[in-house]
């Protein structure tokens, strides 16, 4: 779960909806009421058992979104992961770039943890698998991947880049 820095937006994610597809739900706040925001958020080019919102993220206004699908696998690896940015739009959430890493492996769930800057324009993705994390900024409507994945020196606690970690504290 996610709550925008002004508290007028709740994003839920779960993993476990549609047979392990995954889903996400933006929710709003007008004075004392609660309302569903549109559709749930499906990702267009996920359609296997990725566990899409496992992990959700928003930026401080509640106008950028973070979701991952660790479990993923687009080109056959095991847990390879993948993660989406979503851009509200008046009322509307639109899908927006989906962050991939250069290189990465079959196996690291990318999105294991995600954060977000308050302003929406820098994304942190975990990659458990790996014991890493990916940077990615944001210039205008683009996304690029800033610098080498980041690690630990060898030997160190597993789970970097996890929720579960002890390093895969939120960000905001």
């Amino acid at each position: 779960m996610a709550l925008s820095g002004e508290g007028n937006t709740v994003l839920v994610g779960n993993g476990a909806d549609n047979q392990n597809r995954g889903a996400a739900w933006v929710f709003t706040r007008l004075g004392s009421t609660w309302a569903q925001q549109g559709p749930k958020l499906i990702p267009t080019r996920e359609s296997g058992e990725g566990r899409f919102g496992t992990d959700v993220a928003l930026s401080s206004d509640g106008s950028t979104a973070l979701v991952s699908a660790p479990w993923s696998s687009p080109c056959g690896g095991v847990y390879e992961g993948q993660a989406w940015i979503f851009r509200r739009e008046g009322g509307t959430w639109q899908e927006g770039k989906e962050l991939v890493p250069q290189p990465h492996s079959c196996s690291e769930k990318l999105g294991s943890g995600v954060a977000l800057s308050g302003d929406g324009n820098t994304a942190l993705l975990g990659a458990e698998g790996e014991n890493s994390a990916w940077v990615f900024a944001r210039s205008g409507p683009s996304w690029s991947q800033q610098g080498a994945r980041l690690t630990l020196e060898p030997g160190t606690e597993s789970k970097f880049g996890s929720f579960e970690g002890q390093f895969g504290a939120k960000v905001a």
